[in-house]
């Protein structure tokens, strides 16, 4: 793991990321899995979103917390560090419990 990818684990730890984001699985369900992320946004996105976050919903007030450049770069390293782990298709996607994709 690179040295910005251990540095992106520990924002993530340090922001209790995973109270409200989970990884294979495991973590709060408030906002999304991010196994996967970086596979559907691209870096300079999730960097900016991270930078400059909107509103969460459905609060018309409460930001995502920002993160300075730095240290949302660090954590999208890590965001593709956790992608290039073999899940073995986890987590599901929705539908496939049922057989359905």
């Amino acid at each position: 793991m690179s040295e910005e990818a251990v540095s992106g684990k520990l924002v993530w730890q340090r922001h209790n990321c995973v109270s409200c984001h989970t990884l294979f699985g495991n973590g709060g369900y408030e906002g999304d899995d991010l196994t996967q992320i970086t596979a559907k946004k691209g870096s300079s996105y999730l960097i900016q979103y991270l930078v400059h976050p909107p509103v969460m919903r459905p609060n018309k007030y409460t930001h995502h917390p920002a993160l300075n450049e730095i240290d949302a770069k660090n954590l999208v390293e890590y965001l593709h560090y956790v992608q290039t782990i073999p899940t073995l298709g986890w987590p599901p996607q929705h539908g496939d419990a049922e057989g359905n994709s």
